[in-house]
C-alpha cells in the first residue's frame, strides 16, 4: 500500500486553504474544472474517500485564535473539497470565546460525523444546536492491547516480589497549576508511600517525551520526583523512548498501582484493572472515569488544595476498580467507531 506523509512545516496546508476556498467560491459561478489540481495538498485530498481527524482535544477556548485556526484548517480543506470529515473519539468545548463559538457553529454541522469523547462534549455541542451529527463514545486508546517483550521483561524482572507504584506526571498541570500544588502534592504523596510501604517501588513512567520541547515533556517531571525522593533503590525513570505504547501499556498494566495525570497513561492503566488515581487538568478526566464508573478516583489539579491526596490514594483498594464486564463493555463500545467508519464510506 502506498503512503503520502504531508507536513505542514511550509505551511503549504495554509496555501491549500486559500486555494480551497478560491475553489468553493468558483463552484457557486459554476465553474466545474477543478482548479490548482496539481497542488500537492489538494492532489492528496482529492483523492481520499475519508478523513479522519484525530486530534484529540479541539475547539477549546484557551488554545486561542491562533490554534483554532492551525486545527480547524485541517477541516475546513476538506469540507470545502467535498470530502467527508468525521472527527475521531474527541473531547470538544466549552465554547465561552466568540471566536470559537462561531468558528465550531460554521465548521461542525458540516462534518459527517463527530464522535464526542463523553457526556460534557456532547453537551457543549448541543448546546450550539450540533446534534444530529454527533455521537458519544469511549476514547479508542481502550482498545489498545498490551505487549510483553524482552524490553518489558527487562524492566519488570527486577521488581517480581515489590509492590509497584507506576506514575505519569504531566507538564500540562505543573504549567496551569496557579496554586503551585501539583508538584508538592506529588511529592508528598511519593514521600507517604516510600515511609508506610517498605516492599514498594515507584516506577516513573513518562508518557509524553518531546526531545528539546520541556513544554511537552515530563521526562524532567519525573527528575524531579526523583531528585526530591533521594531513594535510588526504590524509584526508577523509565526511558518510554525505546518502548511500543503496548510495550509502554504493558508495563503499566504491571504495575499493583498507578498514579497519572497523562490521559492515555490513565486509559492504559484503567483498561487494564489497575488501582488508579487520577490528577487531571481538564474535564476529559471527568467524562473517562464515568465511562468506567470510578468517578471518585479523580482529583483535578485545583481541587488539590482541597482534597487530600494521600487519603484518597489509599481509599483506591479493589473495591474501586471498574468491573472487568464494565471495561469490557467500554471497549466494545470504543470499536464501534470502526462500523461508523464503514457506514460513512459505504454511503459514498
Amino acid at each position: 500500500q502506498e503512503v503520502e506523509i504531508l507536513t505542514d512545516h511550509l505551511h503549504e496546508f495554509d496555501t491549500a486553504l486559500v486555494k480551497s476556498w478560491i475553489r468553493f467560491l468558483a463552484s457557486l459561478f459554476g465553474v466545474k474544472k477543478k482548479l490548482f489540481a496539481q497542488d500537492k495538498v489538494l492532489k492528496v485530498y482529492d483523492t481520499c474517500d475519508l478523513v479522519l481527524s484525530t486530534s484529540g482535544i479541539s475547539f477549546i477556548d484557551n488554545f486561542g485564535i491562533v490554534k483554532l485556526y492551525h486545527y480547524s484548517k485541517f477541516l475546513q480543506i476538506p469540507v470545502l473539497n467535498k470530502v467527508p470529515v468525521m472527527k475521531f473519539t474527541q473531547s470538544i468545548g466549552p465554547f465561552s470565546s466568540n471566536y470559537n463559538k462561531q468558528m465550531a457553529k460554521l465548521l461542525l454541522p458540516h462534518l459527517k460525523l463527530i464522535m464526542a469523547r463523553g457526556r460534557h462534549s456532547a453537551e457543549h455541542l448541543a448546546k450550539l444546536g450540533i446534534t444530529e451529527n454527533v455521537v458519544s463514545l469511549p476514547d479508542i486508546a481502550v482498545t489498545l492491547e498490551s505487549y510483553q517483550t524482552e524490553n518489558t521483561d527487562a524492566i519488570l524482572h527486577q521488581y517480581s516480589d515489590k509492590e509497584i507504584i507506576g506514575v505519569s506526571p504531566n507538564e500540562v498541570c505543573y504549567r496551569l497549576d496557579d496554586k503551585k500544588m501539583y508538584l508538592p502534592s506529588l511529592f508528598k504523596l511519593f514521600k507517604h508511600i516510600i515511609e508506610t510501604r517498605p516492599n514498594a517501588v515507584i516506577l516513573l513512567i513518562p508518557h509524553t517525551i518531546a526531545e528539546n520541547d520541556k513544554g511537552k515533556n515530563d521526562f524532567w517531571l519525573c527528575e524531579q520526583i526523583a531528585e526530591y525522593l533521594k531513594c535510588p533503590e526504590r524509584v526508577e525513570i523509565i526511558n518510554t523512548l525505546e518502548l511500543m505504547p503496548e510495550e509502554t501499556k504493558f508495563v503499566i498494566s504491571s504495575c499493583n498501582y498507578f498514579i497519572g495525570s497523562r490521559f492515555h497513561a490513565l486509559i492504559a492503566s484503567t483498561s487494564s484493572n489497575v488501582p488508579t488515581l487520577a490528577i487531571g487538568w481538564h474535564w476529559k478526566y471527568e467524562e473517562m472515569m464515568e465511562w468506567l464508573g470510578i468517578e471518585g478516583n479523580l482529583i483535578q489539579y485545583w481541587d488539590l488544595d482541597k482534597i487530600d491526596i494521600v487519603e484518597r490514594f489509599e481509599m483506591i483498594k479493589e473495591k474501586e476498580l471498574p468491573k472487568i464486564e464494565r471495561v469490557a463493555s467500554v471497549i466494545d463500545k470504543a470499536l464501534s467507531t470502526s462500523e461508523y467508519i464503514r457506514k460513512v464510506l459505504n454511503e459514498y
